[in-house]
């Protein structure tokens, strides 16, 4: 035999062995692969079902607010009270359930109903996914609560130093509440950074320069 052969004969040997070993292995081990391939394809559709859900969850939840649409056009504070209350229930990490909230706490708070005003504002303050939306409702139940005469929880709600673009108006607010209290200079402060947060052609900067100006005639 030559060397060649005798090579050749070794690679056969080391080949056979080591299909051998697999073999082997694969018959003590082969199910759990099976196992793990079946688990992966099993999760892909999983994922995939999941977000078919999500998307269906998504559509039937914008469907119940666009049925809201002639209650909110018509200021009914029961059916959107009940509508909300139906969005919450079904789907109450959509932002619709939110903006119903939202909807529903201004009707109720216009018809008078304060305590459904509040409630609605409140859960939409905790829960809204939407910055707008939850800082509207953060300023509206201030709002509720000055008018009760509830200053310091009103205050309360208002974070300061607020950079965004809902800052002006929490300011503003915290200034309008303070005025109620009779803490001047507090109040003077509060507009001042108010204006400072407000272009100068903007409207609402006229609203602040005539806050403080009645703050410097009552001052004098």
């Amino acid at each position: 035999m030559t060397s060649e052969e005798e090579a050749m004969g070794i690679y056969d040997f080391e080949e056979q062995a080591q299909l051998a070993a697999v073999k082997a292995w694969w018959k003590e081990n082969g199910w759990l692969v099976i196992l793990a391939v079946l688990v992966f394809l099993g999760s892909l559709g999983g994922f995939h079902g999941w977000r078919y859900y999500q998307a269906q969850q998504s559509l039937a939840a914008a469907r119940a607010y666009a049925g809201l649409e002639p209650a909110i056009l018509a200021n009914d504070a029961k059916k959107l009270l009940a509508g909300a209350a139906e969005l919450r229930s079904r789907h109450p990490k959509s932002p619709y359930a939110a903006r119903a909230a939202l909807a529903a706490a201004k009707a109720s708070y216009e018809s008078g109903d304060l305590a459904s005003a509040k409630r609605e504002l409140e859960w939409t303050m905790r829960h809204a996914t939407e910055e707008a939306i939850q800082s509207t409702a953060r300023l509206r139940l201030a709002r509720v609560l000055m008018e009760e005469q509830k200053f310091d929880e009103a205050l309360a709600l208002l974070p300061s130093n607020d950079a965004g673009p809902f800052g002006r108006l929490y300011d503003d607010l915290r200034g309008d509440i303070l005025t109620a209290l009779g803490r001047t200079e507090e109040a003077r402060k509060a507009y001042q950074q108010a204006a400072a947060k407000t272009a100068k052609e903007d409207a609402f900067r006229s609203l602040i320069e005539l806050k403080l100006d009645a703050l410097a005639g009552a001052g004098s």
